[in-house]
């Protein structure tokens, strides 16, 4: 062994030591072999494949377990597959692959005792796993994700309830009050826009209403620039109304 070679050995052993022992799968430009490929060439026929065997009495024959022993094992190695080549992208990829191959494994065990009724617990399990991974990576978040009922409670409700809070009696106490207003109004007024906007809205009664918003939002903002209390509750009491007009239509 050359000196340059026992270096290198003794490099690697310290990494070893220190980093603890890591599994990494580098990505292989040699396999192309995608996520969709696995699913529909290995998950979908072979989960279907279980699935269908284990209704009603179970297998029928020795090839039917036969066949279970198969779909499982090859679900179990796709739980493998999911961890290479850089694939997993998060710890909830990881831990349901992890929960995929004991699920399978427990199916192949079952199938070997020809065990009904443990080979459907054990599916259950394995199902669970696809699931708790589709529920993050099938419907992948689109750029803006925010529906109606997120726009309402963070935005619409609880500014709107602060305006009506504050304007209360003799109204704000003093200028950081009276901006502290404003911004609220401010607020409102853009939840005007973003109601029109990535197809929220579905008829001439939403439109009307969100019109109606952003202009007594503004009327309640150049109100409260001036301090002007009675201006700001006249526009304030049109706001709710054009709140009003679209939840009478709109709201469940």
């Amino acid at each position: 062994m050359t000196k340059e070679m026992a270096v290198r050995i003794g490099l690697v052993a310290v990494v070893a030591i220190v980093a603890g022992p890591v599994l990494v799968f580098a990505q292989d430009k040699g396999r192309v072999t995608s996520v969709g490929d696995i699913m529909k060439g290995i998950h979908k026929p072979h989960h279907g494949g279980i699935g269908e065997l284990l209704k009603g009495d179970g297998p029928k024959d020795d090839a039917a377990w036969q066949q279970i022993l198969l779909h499982a094992a090859l679900l179990n190695e796709s739980g493998h597959l999911l961890m290479q080549n850089d694939r997993c992208p998060s710890k909830v990829w990881a831990e349901a692959t992890g929960t995929l191959r004991a699920g399978a494994s427990a199916v192949h065990e079952a199938a070997g005792n020809k065990d009904v009724e443990a080979a459907r617990a054990a599916f259950k399990t394995l199902t669970s796993a696809c699931g708790a991974c589709h529920k993050v990576y099938r419907n992948p978040l689109p750029d803006r994700f925010a529906n109606v009922h997120a726009l309402m409670s963070g935005i619409n409700q609880p500014n709107c309830a602060a305006i009506g809070k504050a304007i209360k009696g003799d109204g704000p106490a003093d200028d950081k009050a009276w901006q502290t207003l404003l911004t609220q109004a401010a607020l409102l007024n853009e939840a005007g826009h973003l109601l029109m906007q990535n197809d929220r809205c579905p008829d001439a009664v939403w439109s009307n209403a969100a019109a109606s918003l952003r202009s007594a939002s503004r009327q309640v903002a150049l109100a409260a620039r001036g301090q002007n209390l009675v201006n700001v509750k006249k526009a304030f009491g049109d706001l709710t109304k054009a709140c009003g007009s679209c939840h009478k239509a709109h709201k469940k």
